[in-house]
């Protein structure tokens, strides 16, 4: 939007200068708006107020789990910059927070409207849509986001990244198959494909996978470790733990691994070694849940 100068015409039609007109009403809505954002941050007196500072409070505020006091801050924010990405996609993130999805959808629709280029907020969309049992509208959002990318393997494969952390696991597999199709020796891809089709249980499918990525890179050790934990889902124990040992003989501080190695070590009835892989494990990785049931 072309900005207004003092001595412009009001855009409002009525002939006046802005400053005679609608500016004094603008720059007082603004003045409470700042006042109003000040009060809620709680930032002194004789201190500046800016949106940048009270954004800074308000993603503290998330982060804490001090979810209301940042929605306020936000909604303020808003007032003053109502086309604010960043702020209308955490509203939307704290709306899906609250399940409040068509609150959620609508500010990442007025994410998309300001960044219409932003494929992230079309997967976001997407994803919500999905969720509220609406995949029409949700294959809306996927196929548009077509248009917005280079069709690259490695975009497609950033692509599929996005939608496989958000659980849109269909649509991953076919933006990593799509870069798979165009570079078949994108290792990488190959691994996250597995790992794709390990989370939906398709066991086979997995293994494919993670063995091409192997080939591919034979010192993959993240993939050497999840094709040991699908061969051991699949009762091929013996397998399980060679790919655990590969995994490990590459990257020998790799925690899951280790952990990996003594829960098969321990279905075998091997518990001693099974207890040493998971004593390795905790002084790698102290905190892993897991250890706790062993430990306790």
């Amino acid at each position: 939007m072309e900005k207004i100068n003092r001595n412009d015409k009001c855009p409002c039609g009525s002939g006046k200068k802005y400053k005679s007109c609608c500016l004094p009403q603008l720059e007082a809505q603004r003045f409470a708006a700042l006042s109003h954002l000040r009060e809620t941050c709680g930032i002194p007196h004789g201190e500046p107020v800016s949106t940048a500072k009270a954004i800074f409070i308000a993603v503290e505020c998330q982060k804490s789990g001090q979810l209301q006091r940042a929605e306020t801050v936000y909604e303020n924010v808003l007032k003053l910059e109502p086309e604010n990405q960043d702020v209308l996609f955490a509203m939307a993130l704290i709306a899906q927070s609250k399940d409040d999805k068509d609150a959620a959808v609508n500010f990442l629709v007025r994410c998309l409207n300001a960044d219409p280029g932003n494929y992230n907020y079309c997967i976001r969309i997407g994803s919500i849509y999905n969720s509220l049992g609406m995949p029409e509208k949700a294959q809306e959002c996927f196929q548009s986001i077509k248009a917005l990318i280079a069709n690259t393997p490695q975009d497609q494969f950033n692509l599929g990244n996005l939608f496989n952390n958000l659980g849109e696991l269909d649509e991953a597999i076919v933006c990593y198959e799509q870069a798979l199709r165009a570079k078949p020796d994108f290792g990488e891809a190959h691994f996250n494909l597995g790992t794709v089709h390990l989370k939906k249980n398709e066991l086979a499918k997995a293994v494919e996978c993670l063995q091409t990525a192997l080939k591919v890179n034979p010192s993959y050790s993240k993939a050497h470790n999840n094709l040991g934990y699908t061969l051991s889902k699949m009762g091929d124990l013996d397998g399980a733990i060679d790919h655990y040992k590969k995994a490990l003989s590459i990257s020998p501080d790799f925690a899951q691994a280790h952990y990996n190695l003594g829960n098969a070590l321990k279905e075998q009835g091997l518990t001693d070694e099974a207890m040493a892989c998971f004593e390795k494990t905790r002084e790698l990785q102290p905190t892993m849940p897991e250890l706790a049931e062993i430990f306790k």
